[in-house]
């Protein structure tokens, strides 16, 4: 049994390990991946709690990104900083992005951690 103290601890320290995300062009990251293939963008996360699900955005303005297409995001931690390359990463996942001229976009992660 997890109690609801703890459970909220646990959502805390996941959401404070979790510092940074990534877009790139690269695959899609596997289970054994420290890095994110082809990354291009990384920024400090924005970061909400709900209940027990973590919300991670980035934002893009019109400046940012134009004529990529993103097939890959990350989120990182332990060590990480706006620079490509640092730390490691620690989920990530597949998107689909083509960002053109004058068009500005948020890209959110959640993770919902349960019991079970």
């Amino acid at each position: 049994m997890i109690t609801d103290v703890l459970l909220n601890k646990i959502v805390a320290d996941i959401d404070g390990a979790l510092t940074h995300i990534a877009i790139g062009n690269g695959r899609i990251p596997s289970v054994s991946d420290t890095k994110l293939e082809g990354e291009k963008i990384r920024k400090v996360a924005d970061s909400y709690i709900d209940q027990n699900t973590i919300i991670k955005e980035l934002y893009l303005d019109e400046n940012e990104g134009n004529d990529l297409t993103f097939t890959n995001v990350g989120l990182f931690g332990e060590g990480a900083t706006s620079a490509i390359g640092t730390g490691s990463l620690m989920t990530g996942g597949r998107m689909d992005l083509q960002k053109g001229l004058k068009q500005s976009v948020t890209i959110s992660l959640e993770i919902t951690v349960e019991r079970t």
